[in-house]
This record gives C-alpha cells, structure tokens and sequence, in this order.
C-alpha cells in the first residue's frame, strides 16, 4: 500500500536536463530513480555527508 502511494504522480518530480544543471537530493527523505533517457551525455559525482540522525 505504501509504495503504491509514492508512486502517486502528484508526488513526483521530473527533471528536465539542461546542460549546466545540477541536481541535489537527501537520501534520507527522497526516493528517487534515474530514467534510461540521457543517451551517454550525463556525468554523475556521487558525495556523502556526514550529518546528525535524521530527527522525525
């Protein structure tokens, strides 16, 4: 039931890639999911934080 209910639309975004784009997300909070659409011209750094525990 809970994955059916993140898959609503209205709780997506999709990125539109622009050249010079950068994008930036919190791994605690944020599902997310690479589309197979870039056609070999996208360059990914991954980086770690370390940060306090997540306060609900």
């Amino acid at each position: 039931m809970l994955l059916k209910h993140l898959a609503r639309p209205d709780f997506a975004h999709r990125h539109r890639r622009e050249e010079v784009d950068a994008v930036i997300w919190d791994n605690r909070s944020t599902q997310h999911i690479a589309m197979a659409d870039f056609a070999n011209r996208r360059v990914v750094h991954r980086v770690g934080f370390v940060a306090e525990p997540f306060a609900a």
